[in-house]
């Protein structure tokens, strides 16, 4: 059996749409390359960014798929962000991300008052 080497390859060298590299594992499955899942890629207010884009190219007169062609993420994705992000602004969308980090941080004093 091979010995399984992790290496970085741009998405596009091995058929995938996308810029960015990810960590790949090599020596698997006969030899093909296994793509390690990391796809928390673009924070909130980037797919918020992303949803006002393509929404502005739809309304200009481009079709849906074009529109998001030209952003750059694939129909599905579209369609889950835009069910997920409806009606959000950056800033809302930063402002709920600040009150979940706020949460957490009182989960996590009252855990330590209980423990005591």
């Amino acid at each position: 059996m091979r010995k399984l080497q992790k290496r970085s390859v741009e998405l596009a060298s091995i058929g995938w749409h996308g810029d960015r590299t990810v960590q790949v594992w090599t020596g698997c499955l006969l030899g093909k390359d296994i793509v390690t899942k990391s796809w928390n890629w673009r924070s909130a207010e980037e797919i918020v960014l992303a949803l006002e884009q393509t929404s502005s190219l739809i309304e200009a007169g481009a079709t849906v798929s074009a529109a998001i062609a030209t952003v750059g993420i694939a129909s599905a994705t579209y369609f889950r962000w835009r069910k997920q992000f409806v009606g959000l602004s950056p800033a809302r969308v930063k402002e709920i991300a600040e009150l979940k980090q706020e949460v957490s941080r009182l989960r996590r004093a009252i855990a330590e008052i209980e423990s005591k």
